[in-house]
């Protein structure tokens, strides 16, 4: 695996892929139309983009922990972990307390 892909998964899996969940966060908050509609499906699809890019950047040799500091394998399950609690708060949150 090239370090540019690499770099490819950290920039999404640390900026745009998060990014982007908060747009779709906010969409849903804002009018979204159930469950397993389109919007609820296109931010669990960029989590598992988000996933697959931290995964990508430690495939690809030199992970690093947002300091910049080398990233061990416990750093990726921390991520996994923590980023699916949030993720599933973020959404929780935006779908039950949304405005009617």
């Amino acid at each position: 695996m090239s370090e540019g892909s690499a770099a490819v998964g950290r920039l999404f899996a640390l900026l745009v892929g998060p990014g982007l969940m908060m747009i779709f966060a906010a969409a849903i908050f804002q009018n979204g139309d159930g469950v397993f509609h389109g919007k609820s499906i296109a931010y669990w699809t960029i989590f598992s983009g988000v996933v697959a890019g931290r995964i990508l950047e430690f495939r690809g040799g030199h992970p690093q922990t947002s300091t910049g500091e080398p990233a061990e394998p416990h750093h990726l399950r921390e991520f996994l972990v923590r980023g699916t609690v949030v993720a599933l708060a973020v959404w929780a949150a935006a779908f039950f307390l949304r405005q009617r």
